[in-house]
Formats: structure tokens, sequence, C-alpha cells
């Protein structure tokens, strides 16, 4: 008999261990968990009786890890996976929290899976198994311990409680950064932790992550898991390599050297649409580097499989503009590297860019496919004076691909500084299907002013104005030259850097 304004008493440790055995025999499987509700419907309320009886149990132990041995921590588990909102109503998760520390494998991993099924049921959840201070247990885990259940299990957890929408801050996550790398660095690495530590990784800070593998000296192992035999190592994989190929010239070299060129060709090559977005972006971020870093992605022979991606009918659509937004980096490379996406095929893809739905997106291709084209036409001029050739053979090709269709069409585009880049190049290579009275138009507007040359004539510029007042179109403040290059060019054909 308790007295009058005494506490509660709780069942033993022998007593509480006892009904969750019971319990977890009666629900260890789906098929006996369906037995059970058909024998005895109450199955609910002694689900609570054992939950509450446990997470006491744990936060009243002074050894948590003796006091509650792996059939408690399974059967918190268990109950989690199928009755988080239980577990959670039971004040499971400190306890949980709690018992990752504990120095017994199968007690931490039984606490990190439970913890796992919680925060993966909602967002709600997730915040609170965050506010319960998850995150330095786990990295410890992750850092020390050489258990493979426990490490797999661990970084499903970090997915789980990272990778959900809405994002919780990068910066809390960046200890963890370094901590996964290693484990990815590991050649005979278990599937499980690659494929968690991988995924993770994908959602940190882009700057945290390069800097990390730059110091760690992991892009060849990157590049390695490209050919993993597991899409799901290979998808985050790729799309970490991508992340690396956008950092500075120097991540772009360490890739060179460690063969992802021709990695990323077999990732384009293959029919996993994901990946093939990977390689793109992959494809693209080398080409923003230096002539070398394109001429890289020339002599891997990434160009023609890059236009048959760009052309792939029934793909995504996102993925044929990223082939062809790599095209157009390499075409705006040097003179053999223009010549080369030309001779190629490359013209094609480039011009399909020029229309499409519309939108933000669409206006960006557009903005930077113009100067792209006016830089092969300008190298296709050349090449006419050079040879002696009686026309301007990318201009051809050009007009086989509809291009000269789609950029005079541009010449009434509603945005002034595409229509200006737009009657620019008709005038120059096209001059019969110039829209004079439209170029007119904008300069009794004020829209463009004509800055006169000494000399006058095909020295004169045309300038469109700014919103606020001042010179400069809509592409940096750059003079548009009405015999000249686009960009501020200097009209010959060269290298960028």
């Amino acid at each position: 008999m308790e007295s009058a304004g005494s506490a509660p008493s709780h069942p033993s440790p022998q007593a509480v261990l006892a009904k969750a055995c019971v319990l977890h025999d009666a629900i260890r499987t789906r098929e006996a968990y369906d037995h059970t509700m058909k024998q005895r419907e109450p199955v609910d309320a002694d689900i609570a009786v054992v939950m509450t009886g446990i997470c006491h149990l744990i936060a009243s132990a002074s050894d948590p890890q003796l006091q509650v041995p792996k059939l408690a921590a399974k059967a918190l588990g268990l109950l989690a996976d199928r009755h988080v909102a239980a577990v959670v109503d039971a004040g499971a998760i400190p306890p949980l929290v709690q018992l990752v520390s504990s120095s017994v494998d199968d007690v931490c991993g039984e606490a990190i899976c439970a913890l796992g099924h919680i925060a993966g049921g909602s967002v709600t959840h997730r915040e609170l198994v965050l506010a319960a201070g998850i995150l330095e247990p786990l990295l410890k885990v992750l850092r020390e311990s050489s258990h493979t259940p426990v490490l797999r299990i661990g970084a499903w957890l970090l997915v789980h409680v990272h990778c959900r929408e809405p994002s919780y801050p990068l910066a809390d996550f960046a200890p963890f950064v370094a901590v996964l790398l290693n484990h990815i660095g590991q050649p005979e690495q278990d599937q499980g932790v690659l494929e968690c530590a991988l995924t993770v990784l994908t959602q940190v800070s882009e700057d945290e992550l390069r800097h990390a593998v730059r110091a760690m000296g992991l892009c060849g192992r990157l590049v390695e898991l490209l050919a993993h035999d597991i899409l799901t190592v290979r998808r985050p994989a790729s799309w970490l390599v991508a992340l690396v190929a956008g950092g500075t010239d120097a991540d772009r070299d360490a890739l060179v050297e460690c063969g992802a060129m021709a990695s990323i060709k077999t990732l384009l090559e293959s029919a996993e649409a994901d990946v093939n977005g990977a390689a793109c972006l992959t494809a693209i971020n080398m080409t923003t580097g230096t002539t070398a870093h394109r001429q890289a992605v020339i002599d891997a022979d990434l160009v023609p499989v890059l236009i048959n991606v760009a052309a792939g009918g029934e793909a995504d659509l996102s993925i044929n503009q990223m082939a062809a937004t790599a095209i157009g980096n390499i075409a705006r490379g040097s003179q053999q590297q223009t010549e080369h996406v030309a001779e190629f095929g490359g013209i094609q893809p480039l011009c399909d860019l020029l229309e499409g739905t519309a939108g933000l997106q669409q206006h960006n291709f557009i903005v930077v496919t113009l100067p792209t084209l006016d830089k092969i036409l300008a190298v296709g001029r050349q090449k006419q004076a050079e040879e002696g050739l009686p026309d301007n053979t990318y201009g051809t090709l050009v007009e086989q691909a509809g291009g000269v269709d789609k950029v005079a069409a541009l010449q009434t585009h509603s945005d002034v500084g595409i229509a200006v880049k737009a009657a620019m190049v008709v005038a120059k290579y096209f001059p019969d299907r110039f829209h004079g009275q439209r170029l007119t138009a904008l300069i009794q507007e004020g829209v463009i002013q004509v800055v006169r040359q000494p000399g006058g004539g095909e020295d004169d510029q045309a300038t469109q104005v700014g919103d606020d007042g001042s010179d400069g179109d809509s592409y940096g403040e750059r003079e548009v030259e009405v015999d000249g290059q686009l960009e501020g060019d200097s009209g010959e054909a060269g290298e960028e850097r």
C-alpha cells in the first residue's frame, strides 16, 4: 500500500523487462503483430504500459547499459517502428538519446534505430529528436565506433535528421563532414554506411565539402565510387563529384588527374536519369573552368556523348538542356574548341535552347546561347576567310538547325537586352533577316543610344540604356557593337582562359 502523498511506485526492472520480452515476442514480426491484434485488441494499452516502464527504467538507472539489455532496447526499436506516436507520448526520446551513449553496441544500435524511426515519422518528431541533443552523442558514435552495424544505423539516423525538408542549419552538421568522408575513404566500407554517408554529404555546405575533400585527398575515392556496382552508391557519389567540379580550378585539376572524365562519360552513356543529370552538371562545371579543363572534356570524347544526350527525344528535358549548356561552354573556348563542337554537330542542341517553356530558366538559356552562337559564327567567318570558302559553313549549319529563324524571332522579344543581342547577330551574319524597324524604335524610345565614333560608319556603337539611366545592357553594362562581337569580344575568335 502506498502512503498518502507518496510517489507512485514503479514496477521492478525485472517486471519491466519481463513485460518487454512478452511484448517483443508478440509483435516481433508483421505476422506476429497481426496475430496478436486478432487475439487481443488492447495491445496498444500493453504497448503504452511497457513504454512507460522502460522509459522510467532508463531515466532512473545509474548505469543504463547494464540495466537495459538488448531485449528491452530491441522492444523500443520495434515499438518506434510501428507505434511512433505511443513512443513519443511516453517520453521515450530523451531516454533513447541517453542510450546512444551506451558502451554496449547492441543497446546503442537499437536506440539509434528507434530514434531513426521517430525522426523519419514527421518533421515535428525530427525536431524533438534534435532538441533532445542527439547530434553530440551521434557524432561520437560515428567518430569512435568500429562496429559496422552501429555505423550503418548511425549514418541512417543522420539521413533522417539532416536530409528532410525543411533543412536544419548546415553549421550544426559541419563536424560530421570530415567524419563521414573518413568512412567513405575506407576501401572496403560497408554498402549501407556508404549509401547513407554519401547521401548526407550531398546536403551539406558545398564549400565545406570541397574544402574537406581537398584537404583529405579524396577526389580519387569519389571518382572510384562512380563505378560502384550499386546504384544507391553511384547516385550520391555522382552528385558529390559534380559539387567538387563546381569549386576552384584546383578542384577541377584534381578531378582531371584522377581520371574523372572517363567515368563521367560512362555515366552519361547509362540509362539512369538521375546519374545522367549529375554527370551533365559535372560537365557544365568542368567546362566553366579553363581552356585546359574544356580540353580535358574534349579529350575524353565527351562532346559526341553530350550531343547525343542533348538530342535525347523522350529523355528528361532538363537533362537535355544541361547537356546543351555544357556544349555551349566548350564552344565559347578556343577557336579549335569551337570548331570541335561545330564539326561534331553541337550547333543543333544550342539552337534548340532558344525555344522552350517561358520562365527565368528559358530566359537564361537564351541569354547564354546568343553569344555562344555569335562566337561560333565568328569562328566560321574566320575559317571562311582563311580557307577561301564561298560561304560561312557554320552559318549554314545554324540555318539548317533552325537557328536563323529562332534568332530572327528574338529581335522582337519582350526583354530588350535579348532583342538587341539577337538583332546584332542577325545584322552581322544574316542581314536579310534584320528587323531594322524594331532597332530604330528602340533607338527612338531612348532604350538604345548610338555612340558616334571618330570617322563614323561601321565604328558607331549601339548601347542599351539601363533602367537607372546609365549606359549598359542587361548583360553587365557592356557596349554592343553593330559590327563587332557580343559580350565585349574584340571580333576575333580566341581563347577565354
